[in-house]
């Protein structure tokens, strides 16, 4: 036996006389876990949770609830390099641990995250902990660290683990499907108790989410490191068929001269420590510390080249 996601919204509309457009997300549970659409029924007890899952927009006009935890971005004078769009949904968490995850049914560049009541604007007035867009950390404001994740885009499915046991921080792991990213936010100040919901800034009109409560996160996908990935000492360097001088680049003035990158933790290796890493073997990211951070990519097709 199997459910389908147009069974179980006529369910929710039949429930204490909803009205047609007052659509609820409807899950079923059991021992524990949630069932997906394709799931199949167990013989077991079975738990029907009904939940209504409405998104408000900091413009309200150009936020359409779609019900059943989804919404679409409509904003009909829409401008070339405008602002984004902002929706928050109007259920909260403030204690414990709690895990939702947000789907990007169409659209691109979206951030995905929490905010607060106080904090829930439009465009870059808004105030928030958020991954997304070319997979960087955000405030909603501005930008706080590149390349902690892929980028987002039609498909992605945003998971984010919240931690609320203390009443006075926020932190938050993100992930993106079976991908855990790891804590992107730790110990993130707020009022005591107050409030915190899933939110979503959007690019543009036409953009399409969907919010699920989860009871737990995913498993994880366990994947074998790259040989390749880890800290190492430069010593040789190339660019553009030239050799480099890293005796002449280690007496280089500023933060960090002659100590290079370490990994969190470790202490200064005293010369130049090259790091490389990947989540998903698709994109190796490369990093090294002279007065400045200096960052590239290199494809997944060109791991065999390290």
């Amino acid at each position: 036996m199997f459910f389908h996601r147009q069974f179980l919204r006529r369910v929710g509309r039949a429930r204490k006389g909803l009205k047609g457009g007052d659509v609820r997300s409807v899950e079923l549970n059991s021992g524990g876990n949630v069932l997906a659409d394709e799931d199949k029924v167990p013989d077991s007890q079975v738990t029907i949770v009904l939940v209504r899952l409405p998104w408000v927009g900091a413009t309200p006009e150009k936020v359409k609830d779609l019900g059943g935890g989804e919404f679409q971005i409509v904003d009909e004078e829409e401008k070339k390099g405008g602002s984004k769009c902002n929706a928050l949904c109007e259920v909260g968490f403030s204690s414990g641990t709690e895990y939702f995850e947000v789907e990007v049914v169409e659209g691109s560049g979206a951030f995905i995250g929490v905010s607060t009541k106080a904090g829930f604007s439009e465009g870059y007035k808004i105030k928030g902990l958020f991954f997304g867009g070319p997979g960087n950390l955000s405030n909603g404001s501005a930008g706080l660290r590149t390349q902690f994740g892929q980028e987002v885009k039609p498909g992605s499915v945003i998971g984010v683990t919240l931690d609320l046991t203390d009443e006075k921080t926020v932190g938050i792991t993100f992930w993106e499907g079976d991908t855990c990213l790891g804590e992107a936010f730790k110990d993130c100040a707020r009022e005591p108790g107050a409030m915190v919901f899933p939110a979503v800034c959007a690019s543009h009109s036409g953009d399409r989410f969907k919010l699920s409560l989860k009871r737990n996160p995913r498993k994880a996908k366990l994947v074998t490191p790259h040989p390749a990935v880890g800290c190492w000492d430069l010593q040789r360097l190339v660019v553009d068929g030239e050799l480099v001088n890293l005796d002449a680049a280690l007496t280089i003035k500023g933060k960090g001269k002659g100590k290079g990158y370490a990994a969190e933790g470790e202490e200064s290796k005293g010369n130049i420590v090259m790091a490389i890493s990947s989540r998903d073997m698709k994109l190796f990211k490369i990093s090294l510390r002279l007065a400045n951070t200096l960052m590239t990519s290199v494809p997944g097709e060109s791991h065999e080249m390290l």
